[in-house]
């Protein structure tokens, strides 16, 4: 099979000009609030590139033998041109995910109180010409108040996700916020699963830590009875310091959803596993990766954290960062494998 690329700038091809001047086709694919990116390096010795406009609309494809077996539309954000002495010139083209609007990166200043995840999503989806996709299980989530002071939409749900233990992102014109790890994708539907095995693999390193470096997450909460600032506990783990969330809450409620999300983050702390990959297409942030007969360690069901889609001399490849699902996670001493 033969790796092949393509790529328009506002319209127009420019994959035959660029066949033989690329250096690097990068486009990553990640969770949470990082935007969506690539990165496109063009060998330009004779320097006679012009580098496409700031704001170009730009969209880009890997495949095999042809085929878009990834993809995305992107903003131009900068060109770079450099080179010189024994340095040839290069062109650096780089571009942001075209779904991350202006307007959801304006900062504003409001009060949210008394509503719901599923409602403040959808009001902040709406003001930035978006579709909400709210996971069902944090959709009736009761906010008491959330304040936003000159802040940023994406900033305050991003915010709000690390409270809950859920992902805030923009991807395919849709404002996403679901559970982490959940393997939801921007429909609001299963993302579904990948598997790897052992012929599917150029490198690996996996990294397994049984016991986390905390042992307790605190917090604090308003008590409407008293109007007294009360202690939350969550333990976890055997033992270790304790991790203290600085932010009060307004409830109890609140604070235990807190607690209860950075624990399972604690929990599950410095479980990793990065893969590349000979050219894979069906790998995507957020959805579940199967590792299949490699060792007992890396074997079992993870989480997909980011994806880097690489296309240079060598071919394409995919680059891949996990994280191990507690559920999953399997038992075994500290170690790193290679």
């Amino acid at each position: 099979m033969i790796p092949t690329f393509f790529v328009l700038v506002d319209g127009t091809d420019v994959s035959a000009n660029f066949v033989s001047r690329l250096v690097e086709l990068r486009m990553t694919d990640a969770s949470g609030r990082e935007s969506d990116c690539v990165t496109i390096l063009l060998d330009n010795k004779d320097r006679e590139l012009v580098a496409p406009r700031r704001g170009a609309l730009m969209y880009a494809a890997i495949g095999w033998n042809g085929s878009h077996d990834v993809d995305g539309e992107y903003i131009v954000e900068s060109s770079v041109i450099e080179g010189g002495g024994e340095q040839p010139f290069t062109l650096s083209v780089e571009g942001k995910s075209a779904d991350l609007r202006e307007t959801i990166k304006q900062h504003r200043t409001e009060d949210h109180q008394k509503t719901t995840v599923g409602a403040l999503v959808n009001k902040l989806a709406q003001r930035n010409s978006l579709t909400p996709a709210v996971g069902q299980d944090l959709a009736s989530v009761e906010l008491d108040y959330l304040g936003q002071s000159e802040e940023s939409d994406m900033h305050l749900l991003s915010r709000l996700a690390r409270r809950l233990g859920a992902v805030a992102a923009v991807k395919d014109r849709r404002l996403l916020f679901t559970r982490k790890g959940s393997g939801q994708g921007a429909t609001g539907t299963s993302l579904g699963s990948a598997t790897v095995v052992l012929t599917d693999i150029i490198y690996l390193r996996c990294a397994v830590k049984d016991r986390p470096r905390f042992g307790k997450v605190q917090t604090t909460y308003m008590d409407r009875g008293t109007g007294l600032e009360k202690l939350y506990t969550k333990e976890f783990g055997d033992g270790g310091p304790d991790f203290f969330i600085r932010h009060p809450f307004s409830t109890k409620d609140e604070a235990e959803r807190a607690a209860g999300a950075r624990a399972r983050e604690l929990e599950t702390e410095g479980n990793t596993l990065t893969l590349t990959l000979h050219g894979r297409g069906d790998i995507a942030a957020e959805m579940k990766l199967n590792v299949v007969g490699i060792c007992p360690n890396a074997d079992g069901q993870w989480s997909v954290e980011r994806v880097e889609q690489v296309l240079d001399q060598s071919g394409w490849r995919t680059e891949v960062e996990c994280t191990r699902d507690k559920a999953d996670k399997d038992a075994g001493g500290d170690e790193s494998i290679e």
